[in-house]
Parts: C-alpha cells; sequence; structure tokens
C-alpha cells in the first residue's frame, strides 16, 4: 500500500512544474481580458444604437359594417399611418447619456483591473507592513 502511494505522489510530482512572478504576470497580461472587455464595449455601443433608434412608421387599416336605422348599410374603411417623432437633438443627447454611463462602467472595470496588475507586482513585505 506504501509503494502505491509513494509511485502515486512520484507521477504527480514528475508533472508539477514550478511557479514564479514571472509566469504570474505573464498570464495576468494576456490579451483574451483585453478581447473580452473591446467586446463588451461593442455590445453595449450597439445595445445604446438599439435602445434609442427611432420606432419604425406603423400602418393600420380597420374595417366596418354600418347598419343605420331606415337606410342602407355600408362598409366603413380606415387606413392610417403612425410615427412618433423625437423633437429636437433628443435621440443623439439619449445616446450620448446612455453612452457615458456606459463608459464609466468599463472605466470602473478598468481601474479594478489595473489595481490588481498593481498588487500583483507590489513586493510581499510592502503588502505585509500596510496591514
Amino acid at each position: 500500500m506504501k509503494q502505491l502511494l509513494l509511485l502515486a505522489l512520484l507521477i504527480q510530482l514528475s508533472q508539477a512544474s514550478t511557479l514564479n512572478l514571472k509566469k504570474v504576470l505573464a498570464s495576468a497580461n494576456n490579451n483574451k481580458l483585453t478581447q473580452a472587455q473591446e467586446q463588451e464595449r461593442l455590445y453595449l455601443e450597439a445595445r445604446n444604437l438599439a435602445d434609442t433608434a427611432s420606432n419604425p412608421m406603423q400602418l393600420y387599416g380597420t374595417g366596418a359594417r354600418a347598419n343605420p336605422q331606415g337606410g342602407r348599410s355600408r362598409n366603413e374603411y380606415s387606413v392610417g399611418l403612425s410615427k412618433t417623432l423625437a423633437w429636437g437633438d433628443t435621440q443623439e443627447q439619449e445616446q450620448k447619456i446612455t453612452r457615458l454611463k456606459n463608459e464609466a462602467n468599463l472605466l470602473e472595470d478598468d481601474k479594478k483591473i489595473l489595481n490588481f496588475h498593481k498588487w500583483l507586482k507590489e513586493p510581499l513585505s510592502s503588502t505585509l507592513f500596510r496591514l
């Protein structure tokens, strides 16, 4: 039994690798995080444009049959168009407000990432003395 445990331990140790600060920093500086941030930025911009886009023109129609007392029965029809119009530059202002909110959220995320990178690069001794 001891030999089996020893063999399993030796196999695990032979596959282990050392982890140093350079490897940690290299994995923290990979481009996957910046790519994810860029994708989120594009998504928020597309959502902003979709949310603030003007509604399309609507076409509606109705029909009814009128039966007046003592008169001839007739068909009545009604057709119309409906469109919501924004006053002045309301749509552009809404887009700008949403864009600025999205940018503020993304900057907060960038700040968290930079603080993490700073924490990785700080010497351990300065972190211990701060506590």
